[in-house]
Formats: C-alpha cells, structure tokens, sequence
C-alpha cells in the first residue's frame, strides 16, 4: 500500500508539473519546487517550510535572495508541494478534488498569470519583462536624517542595471514626487537621458513637481495618470530665516542652460520647461506649430498655456492634448499596453530592491557619523588634557606633566585614525547622503599637519615649543568651530 501511494504521489507531482510547463508557469524552475498561487495573482515558486492552520512559511527568491515570508492561507488560492497533495481553495492540504484513495479527480490547470515580482528563475521563456522603478518622496538630501522618502541617481542607476541585467523589455518609471535638490534633479536627468538608449523608458507620473517635473520630462515617453500634476520647478533657495525664495537669475542661469541641453537631448521643446521655471515666461501653443513663448501676431488657433504673471503646471490632460504624453493611463497594464506589449507579459517590481539600495546608505550614513562623532569626542578629549598638562605644567608637577603627555599622545591618535577613517569615506563617495563636503575635507587633513607636529613640540623644554603646540591645537579647535556655526 505504501508503494503504490508513493506511486500515486509520483504521478500526480508529473501531471502537475506537465501542466504547469504547458502553459509556462514554470519557467526555469527545478521540477519538484513547491508552487503556491496567491489571489492577487501571483505565482510563488520555492520551499514549503512549515505550516499551521493559518499561516505558510515559504521560502523562495526576491530579486535573488532567498527569504522565508509567512503568508496567510486566506490570501493563498491553491498550494501545490512537491510531495503532491492538492490544495483546496483555501490552500490547505488535502481538500477537494482528491477521492478516498488519494489520487486527484482532475488535474489543475491554472492560467497563465504576470507575476508582479519576478525573480531570477520565475521567469517564464519568451515572456517580455515589463520592470516598474518607484520614485517616490524627495528627489535627493535625506527626510529625518534617513534616505526613507528620498531618491537620487545612484539608487536610480541601482535599478536601472538591475532592470537590464534581468532583461527588462520596458522600464516604467512611476514618479510621484514634489521636488528636491537641484544637484540631484540634474544627476538624474543626465543618467535618464544616458539610458533612454540602453533601456526603454517611460515616465509614469502622477504629482510630479518642481525637480520631478523636470525629470519626467527628460523620459523620452511619457504615459500621464488622469490624476496627473507635473509643472512649478521655479528654483528656489531656503534664506537664514528659512523662507523660500526665487534664486537670482544670475545664480539660476546655468541650471536653464542645462535644462535647455536636456530637453534638446530629450527631443521636447524647452519653452514648456522655460513656463514651469521662470515666472516672466509666457506660453502659447497651436496643433500646428506647437509651442512659442512670444505672443503670436495673430492669436487664431493658438492657445495660451501660461501667462507671464504664473507658473506652469500642466495635467495629464494637458500633456496628451499637447502631445507631451503618449497616453493617459491609471493601471500598470494599460501603461503596458500603450507602449506596445501583449497581455502575456511578467513584472519586476524594483520598490524592495530600492528600499534595500536605501537602507545600505542609511548604514554608510551612519557609519560616516560615527566617524565625525568619534572625532569631535577626540578633538574635546584632547583639548581637556591639553589644558590640564599646562596647568601641571604651570605648578611643575612633573610626574603629572608626564603622564598627561602620554594621554595628548594617545587623542591625537585617536584624531588622526578618526580622520583617516573620514578621509576614505570620502573617498569611496558612495551615496549622495555620504559624500563628505569638501570644507570638511580639508580641515581634517590640515589637522592632520597641525597635530602631527604637537608630540614633538611638547617633549622639549622649551615654552617658545610649547606655546606653539597650544597654538596648533586650539587653530583646529577654532577652525571647526568657524565650519560648523558655533
């Protein structure tokens, strides 16, 4: 009886899996993976660890990397082990469909399905890769000392390699965002309009402002939401008071100029950027010859978009009508659609890989911070023992003199190892939100001049030496104070 249930079991695992590969579900998967179909859709490929009445520990791949995920049975439409028991509706084993002996009424053929996620060996052969790259939240600089909410280019350019590498046919860039840094907007109009020949991209946009509009603009497609909002990029900067103001046209000059650069390179006419930028820009467009910025001798046929008194934000109506937008779309798969892609298709949602690319900067953030702590708490050590080796000094306590010598010794160590960590930090330049300035730079390596020479100066018995030696530490002391307002 055992062997021929195990027989039973064997057929029913090779008729599952035959109907699987028929219609492509499995794609490069090992044969005798388990297989849990999800309600939403989707289709999970891995190891069945353990279960309860309400839960499923299955292990399988993310972007590559194996992790466990406990999911509820309610969410789970059919749960397929390897070992071959069929699931019921609910994805528990062993429900209907099977007959008193075991062996399966029918075997299940479930349809082809888009994975929204598809990692390494779910894809399924000849299906074209659609992949979707959040841009969320700021553009650049750090929300609460994290990059949580924020993007840049390195964490663009993260997805964009990893979009190619898994063979993505089309890249949608869903974009909600109300602006940011000027340096970051341009860093990544610069990387969007390097890959717009590697890879298909197309802007997805919902609230696009000020940095994002500019951005979404550099795409060479744009697919509009009909909720859509892109426009307002006056450059602005923060006074001391911290209100906002329009940067001076002396100052803003060269970002149009490269804005002018960037929309040639994108095929889009520069004066839709020039009416979302600078308020004294007027607008006016025909069907016919599309944008002017001048008012047209006659106004017949013509539209005027903006006035010189506003700035421009324009909606997705707008961008269509226009012929700024290709379409106008509020689901994934009619973005999909309108660039040109048949249903049968797979997604490769980058939101986990992104997240991941952000965290790992939050470390080397954090990382760098301990470093410039570990400096400051030195820099202080240092000037206590200082001052407490001149007063022994002073009462020709010479056992003290000594021994806190040795200590000014030791945190000048400690300073220099501190700033040699900072140092290659800055360096390596890994993130925008771990690049070092450059002021900080330099002063730490002018410290490291200036204290280099304290040791020596302190062993002589000469007050001319000494003098200097408390002139080259309170220089630094000084110096940091300047850098950092105190």
């Amino acid at each position: 009886m055992a062997r021929l249930d195990r027989t039973r079991r064997y057929l029913w695992n090779a008729t599952l899996v035959g109907c699987l590969l028929a219609v492509g579900l499995l794609g490069g998967v090992h044969a005798r993976a388990d297989v849990i179909v999800l309600r939403d859709g989707r289709t999970l490929y891995g190891e069945v660890v353990s279960e309860t009445d309400k839960t499923v520990a299955f292990r399988h791949q993310i972007d590559g990397v194996w992790t466990t995920q406990t999911i509820d049975r309610s969410s789970i439409k059919a749960l397929y082990p390897q070992e071959g028991d069929q699931s019921d509706g609910a994805g528990k084993p062993g429900g209907g469909g099977s007959d008193p002996s075991g062996a399966p009424a029918s075997a299940p053929r479930p349809t082809p399905q888009r994975s929204p996620m598809a990692a390494p060996g779910q894809r399924r052969p000849g299906a074209p890769l659609v992949a979707v790259i959040p841009l969320h939240g700021q553009v650049g600089g750090l929300m609460d000392g994290s990059t949580a909410g924020t993007f840049d280019a390195m964490l663009l350019e993260g997805c964009l390699e990893e979009a190619e590498k898994q063979g993505a046919s089309l890249v949608v860039l869903d974009i909600r965002s109300p602006g940011g840094l000027v340096s970051d907007m341009e860093a990544i109009s610069e990387l969007i309009l390097d890959w717009n020949d590697r890879l298909r991209l197309v802007a997805w946009p919902d609230e696009a402002f000020s940095a994002a509009a500019i951005i979404t603009l550099c795409c060479r497609d744009i697919i509009v939401r009909p909720t859509s909002l892109i426009g307002a990029a006056t450059i602005v900067t923060r006074d001391r008071e911290g209100g906002l103001s329009a940067l001076d046209a002396k100052m803003a000059s060269p970002h149009y100029a490269r804005q002018r650069q960037y929309m040639e390179r994108a095929g889009r006419p520069y004066a839709v950027v020039a009416a979302m930028t600078i308020q004294e820009a007027a607008l006016w467009w025909s069907p016919v010859e599309g944008f002017v910025t001048e008012t047209p001798r006659d106004s017949t046929g013509w539209t005027a978009v903006d006035s010189p008194s506003t700035i421009l934000t324009m909606t997705g109506s707008d961008a269509v009508t226009w012929g700024l937008a290709a379409g106008s779309a509020n689901k994934l798969e009619d973005v999909v659609a309108l660039c040109g892609i048949a249903d049968d298709y797979d997604v490769l949602d980058l939101t986990e890989f992104s997240n991941r690319q952000n965290q790992a900067a939050d470390r080397r953030l954090n990382d760098v911070q301990s470093q410039f702590d570990a400096y400051f708490r030195s820099l202080a050590a240092l000037n206590q023992k200082m001052i407490g080796l001149f007063e022994a000094r002073q009462r020709g306590d010479a056992r003290s003199v000594d021994s806190l010598r040795k200590d000014v010794g030791r945190e000048i160590g400690k300073v220099r190892n501190a700033g040699r960590q900072i140092e290659r930090a800055a360096r390596a330049g890994a993130s925008r939100n771990i690049t070092v300035p450059r002021e900080y730079v330099s002063q730490i390596e002018r410290d490291q001049d200036l204290l280099s020479q304290v040791p020596a100066l302190l062993r002589s018995d000469s007050a001319s030496d000494w003098s200097q030696a408390g002139q080259k530490v309170g220089t630094v002391l000084r110096e940091w104070q300047k850098i950092v307002g105190q």
